[in-house]
């Protein structure tokens, strides 16, 4: 079985822990370390053949180009991953639009390709703020990833019948859901515990979805701290990402949610065709 690795691609003072700290606007004159990480997070994925599917910022695809252009060459999906990391719950129904409308034209038109997936930064999409997801199919997404899978099993009604979710998977033990494959908890968890996860996850029939960031397997320290306890949070476990993606990456096949989802021969939605993408 495939499982979906998908890669957001931010640097280091785009995440949360750093929202308090570093303003959008001190944005252009903080270093950037995104370029040499992403470029070794592409080397992983050529030494083990493996497709994934990057979630672009759009402020990131202007201030780095190559990088984009480098991602799609390479035989990688290009998704949408807003302009500023801005959390969906945190916005109106306007500004949503508003901004998801410019960063998709901006990055359709920098890489020349279709894009047909979303992922909202830090999985915002909630109950408050499904309207996000209408949105989402008017524009012409065919997928979003921006839920937790508890969410998704909640509100599977309210997503329009031609937008797949591809939600953030979880492990459920008694009435309790882990995250199982992603960021901190990928960092948190002992390796055997998210192989564990997986694999009881593929018995079953189902995909898990893997995601990470390229400041995730950074080798140099910071000098710049967040807050505590976003401290933890941020910096807990990340000598351990490059080695659990290669264990991940032997251990397991992946591919990108295009590849998976909408080629010529598996498309899940029968209203719109592979000609499309």
């Amino acid at each position: 079985m495939q499982n979906i690795l998908t890669i957001d691609l931010e640097d280091w003072f785009q995440a949360q822990s750093y929202r308090s700290k570093i303003e959008i606007r001190d944005w252009d004159k903080t270093e950037s370390r995104l370029r040499n990480n992403t470029l070794e997070i592409l080397n992983i994925l050529r030494q083990f053949n493996t497709k994934a599917t990057f979630f672009v910022l759009a402020y990131n695809a202007r201030r780095h180009p190559d990088i984009i252009q480098l991602i799609k060459e390479e035989g990688h999906e290009l998704g949408l991953h807003g302009y500023y990391h801005n959390l969906v719950s945190h916005q109106s129904y306007s500004e949503f639009k508003n901004e998801i409308d410019a960063s998709k034209k901006i990055l359709e038109d920098m890489a020349q390709t279709k894009v047909i997936g979303f992922r909202a930064p830090c999985w915002s999409i909630t109950k408050s703020c499904l309207w996000a997801l209408d949105i989402l199919f008017q524009m012409g997404f065919f997928y979003d990833s921006s839920m937790d899978e508890s969410i998704f099993q909640k509100y599977v009604e309210k997503i329009p019948l031609g937008l797949l979710e591809v939600p953030r998977s979880e492990f459920r033990i008694f009435n309790l859901s882990f995250p199982s494959g992603g960021g901190f908890f990928l960092r948190a968890y002992p390796y055997s515990l998210t192989k564990y996860f997986i694999q009881q996850k593929n018995k079953r029939g189902k995909k898990n979805v893997v995601y990470l960031h390229p400041w995730e397997i950074d080798r140099s320290p910071l000098a710049i701290k967040p807050y505590f306890p976003r401290t933890i949070i941020y910096h807990f476990g990340l000598n351990s990402t490059r080695r659990k993606l290669c264990a991940l990456l032997r251990d397991f096949k992946f591919n990108s949610i295009k590849n998976i989802y909408f080629t010529t021969d598996n498309t899940t939605d029968s209203n719109r065709t592979i000609d499309e993408i």
